[in-house]
């Protein structure tokens, strides 16, 4: 199957169990694919090759990679796996967010490319690129970051939501002072995550990619542009 291929949702998947999810599963399917499309306009627009042109590949070949690693975590039920593949792309987005803000992206990028980490460089306050302040400063344009990526760090680190999804308490089965039987199942199947749960992961990861895609079209608008110009992309 080609990079541009569609890939319907298999049997079980949960927009099959959810019918109204289908329009989202189809929509980040065909998100996938319009990675490259977002990508070909960068190097169509100038001639030009930038530091900024190197690090932004690289994201976006990052978030297709995340993006097709969430779908077939998605259609097989598997949100150990989708949801820091939802975090992961969290983390690219707030390092756009301040290269395309920063006074000098260029730098940032040139910095990036020769190996040095965010964590290692710091903002014009002397402070240290670390994750959590990388978020705060994304949030003050994104202000949804802030919870969805608490949410999602319990999906990466071993926690007890891992467990609240493993185990599940049946009173149904309660016997005198017991509480009842917990049930667990390997791997994980349809009933341990909530519907809600479902869609809000799948619309969270569009809307997270959008914000990708974004970032990527900002920079196609203005690369090779005197500075204070941008064109109509």
């Amino acid at each position: 199957m080609g990079v541009r291929d569609r890939q319907p949702p298999p049997d079980g998947s949960p927009s099959t169990k959810y019918p109204e999810l289908a329009g989202n599963r189809e929509l980040i399917d065909s998100m996938r694919i319009r990675h490259l499309d977002v990508l070909r306009k960068v190097y169509e627009v100038h001639d030009g090759m930038f530091p900024i042109d190197l690090m932004l590949t690289t994201a976006m070949s990052r978030s297709y990679s995340l993006v097709e690693g969430f779908i077939a975590a998605f259609d097989s039920w598997n949100f150990f796996a989708a949801a820091p593949l939802l975090r992961m792309q969290i983390d690219t987005l707030v390092r756009l967010s301040y290269m395309s803000r920063a006074e000098d992206s260029e730098e940032i990028a040139r910095q990036f490319i020769t190996g040095v980490e965010f964590r290692n460089m710091k903002d014009p306050e002397g402070n240290k690129l670390v994750d959590r302040h990388l978020n705060e400063l994304a949030s003050e344009f994104h202000p949804w970051i802030k919870s969805i990526y608490a949410a999602t760090s319990g999906w990466v680190h071993f926690s007890p939501e891992h467990f609240h999804a493993t185990w599940k308490l049946d009173e149904r089965t309660k016997e005198p002072d017991t509480i009842g039987t917990i049930q667990s199942r390997i791997p994980m199947g349809p009933d341990a995550v909530p519907a809600e749960m479902v869609a809000d992961i799948l619309e969270t990861m569009i809307e997270v990619t959008k914000v990708v895609f974004a970032y990527a079209e900002a920079w196609t608008s203005r690369k090779g542009m005197p500075p204070g110009e941008m064109r109509e992309i």
